[in-house]
């Protein structure tokens, strides 16, 4: 359903497919990693495609996204 990454001639994966972003969470609030982790599991997902699933129904939820096609949820 969703596109894979795909595999380079070396048996490597190509980064080029990937955007990567950092978060900063404060030592204070580091217990919301201990959520974080926790809550992913519970879906079923890592904590990558727990983040961008949130992302995304609080962007449906908005009106950000018109219709809910797959690639944009996800």
């Amino acid at each position: 359903m969703y596109s894979q990454t795909k595999q380079n001639k070396r048996g490597g994966y190509r980064i080029d497919t990937t955007h990567r972003e950092t978060i900063t969470i404060p030592f204070h609030r580091m217990k919301l990693v201990e959520y974080w982790e926790t809550l992913a599991k519970r879906n079923q997902l890592n904590k990558s495609q727990y983040i961008r699933k949130l992302i995304g129904e609080d962007a449906l939820r908005s009106g950000l996204i018109k219709s809910q096609i797959p690639s944009e949820v996800m």
